[in-house]
């Protein structure tokens, strides 16, 4: 079922021979997601992506017991979602090679 409303979807948005293309196919659960990324309860927004529950804030993008750690990734400041993610990868350089100016 829902399979065929995203296929449906995207053939509305002009992917019009999608289906005779696909080879292969995989669905993933919450319990796929935490096993093979070990993120916490399978979620791909973080630890806790209700900004009401978490109050704003994420997970600190560098280590406060293990000198040299830093954080990158959906649970990290500014967030999940690819943009954000490559921000908070740049962000964490920008982080790093200030420590190393210190």
């Amino acid at each position: 079922a829902l399979r065929e409303r995203v296929l449906v979807k995207l053939e509305r948005m002009g992917l019009t021979d999608l289906r005779q293309h696909i080879v292969t196919e995989e669905y993933w659960t919450p319990v796929d997601i935490e096993a093979r990324y070990y993120s916490n309860l399978g979620s791909i927004y973080g630890v806790v992506a209700d900004r009401n529950k978490n109050l704003g804030f994420k997970a600190p993008q560098r280590s406060s017991q293990l000198k040299n750690l830093y954080f990158v990734g959906g649970s990290v400041n500014p967030g999940g979602g690819m943009p954000m993610v490559t921000l908070s990868g740049q962000l964490a350089r920008d982080k790093i090679l200030a420590d190393l100016a210190r």
